[in-house]
């Protein structure tokens, strides 16, 4: 399968401006030893009694309670305990050699970010092959004061690929591409749309047969074709004095337009469930209902002021969360001419 974390840029705008977007590792070993060394108080101190000296392995009554503050004890590991978080064991924070734990490394590098005037909450974004490491890392960072919602790890799962078979006209799983050939059979915006619109920890499918261009089944492509219709007939109807500037009527005139405009009443709505959630694909969901609504709206019967207005939210709303909040590129397309 193909990684979604090497396919995304995490241009998200969408996030809070109080959010921390962490993706790729820029603390140095050496920093993040001299952070373990200056917050291991503080450390201490937020876990309350959760870290513990043994001579034991994990999940043992330790032998001697933390009664200093010295991050090494001889002949001693040092554990936090995570198993009051949903953990299987608890987890090593310091070997009894002095070394330190991969563990105790990422929590005191979140620790410190989460100390910061600027960061409400942290989101630690990684590839699949951390999937198995969110327990203890959620755990252990509950362990120190950090609640879910302060502190999101997400392991993104791959993209998989399907083709549709003539011979059982059925869809089947196919073989993996690497990403530089897949982006020369599927346009890369496609390919990036189709990695964000499921959730982050659910494998993303994408069916080649139905990815091409103009491919009616594209969503991206029904996504790309409503906003040009959007810049089409805006054009349109304000050549012929039919827009909201010259008239107070803007009443919907059929029921289409108006389920139309509820939708993107709940665009604010959706908006602050996909910040809470960490989930763009709440925001490609509602773009993609937007598009296919505006669509079976059109052409309606009779153009009015109500119509301007409308395609204007439309337009709007496309192109600020397709762009703006996700960082895809709403690229110009061929369709065919409506008068």
């Amino acid at each position: 399968m193909i990684s979604r974390f090497e396919i995304l840029d995490f241009n998200w705008s969408f996030i809070s401006h109080r959010d921390r977007l962490l993706y790729e590792n820029q603390t140095s070993e050496a920093t993040i030893h001299n952070l373990i060394e200056t917050n291991f108080k503080s450390l201490i101190s937020k876990s309350g009694r959760r870290v513990y000296y043994s001579l034991y392995s994990s999940g043992s009554e330790p032998s001697s309670p933390l009664e200093s503050q010295q991050i090494a004890c001889s002949n001693q590991n040092l554990y936090i305990r995570t198993t009051e978080f949903s953990d299987t064991h608890d987890r090593i924070l310091q070997h009894r050699d002095g070394e330190y734990s991969p563990l105790l490394e990422d929590i005191t590098g979140y620790h410190h970010l989460l100390q910061q005037d600027n960061c409400d909450r942290l989101i630690i974004l990684q590839s699949h092959e951390y999937s198995g490491y969110k327990t203890q890392i959620t755990a252990a960072m509950q362990c120190i004061g950090y609640s879910p919602e302060q502190f999101h790890f997400i392991p993104i799962q791959p993209l998989k690929l399907y083709a549709f078979h003539r011979e059982n006209n059925k869809v089947h799983p196919i073989p993996d591409l690497p990403l530089g050939e897949l982006q020369k059979v599927v346009n890369p915006q496609t390919i990036r749309w189709y990695s964000l619109r499921v959730p982050l920890e659910e494998i993303a499918p994408l069916n080649l047969s139905t990815s091409s261009p103009e491919h009616p089944q594209n969503h991206f492509y029904r996504i790309q074709l409503a906003y040009a219709y959007t810049q089409k007939y805006l054009t349109l109807l304000k050549s012929h004095h039919l827009d909201s500037e010259n008239t107070s009527e803007t009443t919907p005139t059929n029921p289409e337009e108006q389920n139309l405009i509820d939708t993107l009443q709940s665009t604010e709505q959706i908006l602050d469930r996909a910040i809470d959630e960490v989930a763009p694909h709440l925001i490609c969901q509602h773009v993609e209902q937007i598009s296919e609504q505006f669509l079976e709206w059109l052409p309606p019967k009779r153009w009015s002021p109500s119509s301007y207005a409308t395609l204007q939210k439309v337009h709007d709303v496309l192109l600020d969360l397709v762009e703006s909040k996700l960082g895809l590129t709403l690229m110009p397309i061929q369709y065919q001419a409506v008068s």
